[in-house]
């Protein structure tokens, strides 16, 4: 979550096909059989980069994961379903982050750095 915050904050004029494109990416790196030649977006595979370093450090269930962004997927189409031309998917996702975690969202804007350093929000 982080991780796509940190990278679609710092863009202007981000659509909803683009998250779905980058957790399209997450999910077919995670994905046990590879496909040769497929890649995705560059925000895809920029987040897929920081994440992997991120899962080095702080390893999940891959099986979960999937899961978890099949169900992502799912929800992003449902609630935006004309994804490929609206921002409201990514709008509500941006606002929910900066209010359920301003003091993380201040700290990454004020190190200026283009990394988080965890997957999930500190509970509150």
């Amino acid at each position: 979550d982080n991780l796509f915050y940190v990278h679609f904050s710092r863009r202007s004029g981000g659509q909803d096909w683009e998250v779905l494109s980058a957790l399209g990416e997450i999910r077919r790196q995670l994905s046990p059989v590879t496909i040769p030649g497929v890649s995705g977006l560059a925000a895809g595979e920029e987040i897929w980069k920081d994440l992997k370093a991120i899962l080095d450090q702080q390893p999940i269930d891959l099986e979960m994961g999937r899961r978890v962004l099949d169900k992502l997927l799912e929800n992003l189409k449902a609630f935006s379903p004309d994804y490929h031309h609206s921002n409201r998917f990514l709008t509500g996702f941006l606002g929910y982050v900066e209010s359920a975690a301003p003091e993380m969202v201040e700290k990454l804007k004020q190190s200026r750095s283009r990394e988080a350093t965890s997957l999930i929000f500190p509970a509150r």
